[in-house]
């Protein structure tokens, strides 16, 4: 086996213990586990999908719930049901030739975000404002090179 084949393998258990810890911690405190937030999602889901098809859905569950899941910690319930009636409110040939499954959904999620105001030529217009990734220099760095400058530069001091 080689050297980055161990190292993610234990990046995958980091993040199985990461995920068991978020868990826990949620028990600890009362609050909702992503697992229990993520089956309420399903649960939505269930009741929109029947509301526009008329039949009960037949799904995984299992699956279901563990896709919703990967959704929680990038958006919170109510936004994600907020893109669940979006989804389902769709008449896109596409996910209604497929009577909108719920990997379809998850797969979709950001295509489904609002809308945004700003065009793409003023997204980018604004990056070159921006301090580069991961500077904390004050005042921020102009470049990608001068941060490594500044960076290379402090640690030669220590």
């Amino acid at each position: 086996m080689k050297a980055i084949e161990i190292i993610e393998k234990i990046e995958g258990h980091r993040r199985a213990v990461d995920e068991l810890l978020l868990e826990l911690k949620a028990m600890a405190t009362g609050a909702e586990t992503r697992s229990q937030l993520a089956q309420k999602l399903l649960k939505t889901y269930v009741a929109l999908w029947k509301r526009r098809y008329g039949v009960a859905l037949v799904g995984s569950g299992v699956k279901d719930v563990v896709a919703l899941k990967r959704l929680l910690p990038a958006l919170p319930v109510e936004e994600v049901e907020r893109r669940m009636v979006k989804f389902l409110s769709s008449d896109d040939p596409f996910y209604s030739r497929a009577r909108h499954p719920i990997a379809m959904f998850c797969s979709a999620i950001n295509k489904l975000a609002p809308e945004s105001t700003q065009s793409g030529s003023d997204l980018l217009g604004d990056l070159d404002d921006e301090a580069p990734m991961g500077c904390d220099h004050k005042p921020p760095c102009k470049s990608d090179a001068q941060h490594t400058s500044r960076a290379l530069k402090e640690r030669r001091r220590r």
